[in-house]
């Protein structure tokens, strides 16, 4: 997630996320309804300093919000991401202070907010089981 809350150019955004494309520690997934159409996408980011910490960021389309979806992408997306990265112990998620319907959302999928707020952003964490983590699911 993006700790800029101002408007960012499209070239910014153009150049960060070449870079995101292009870094090994970067993963995406993407949300499509039932006719195909995107809708969200998933990132997930190791952390350098800890290989066994990523974090994660959800964003959904504005006429998708509200209906349940974040919720259930999110969890996917972690199903899905830990089956390709088993070395990630621990998921973290900065979440806006005032962002109540995503404080919710990642609380649901098992995040406990332990520090906050951090420049006005709440940090939740996801520890992986370790039967999860070594089994083949959730």
């Amino acid at each position: 997630m993006s700790g800029d809350t101002g408007e960012i150019s499209v070239e910014r955004h153009q150049a960060w996320f070449g870079q995101m494309l292009v870094d090994p520690g970067c993963w995406f997934g993407v949300a499509e309804d039932g006719s195909g159409q995107p809708f969200g996408v998933v990132r997930f980011n190791v952390d350098s300093d800890d290989p066994s910490t990523a974090e994660v960021s959800i964003s959904l389309a504005r006429e998708y919000r509200g209906r349940g979806l974040g919720g259930r992408c999110l969890q996917s997306a972690i199903h899905q991401y830990r089956g390709e990265n088993r070395a990630v112990r621990q998921i973290r998620a900065r979440v806006h202070k005032d962002n109540l319907p995503s404080q919710r959302m990642f609380e649901s999928a098992g995040f406990v907010y332990s520090e906050g707020p951090e420049g006005g952003f709440l940090v939740g964490w996801l520890r992986v089981p370790k039967v999860f983590s070594e089994g083949s699911g959730p």
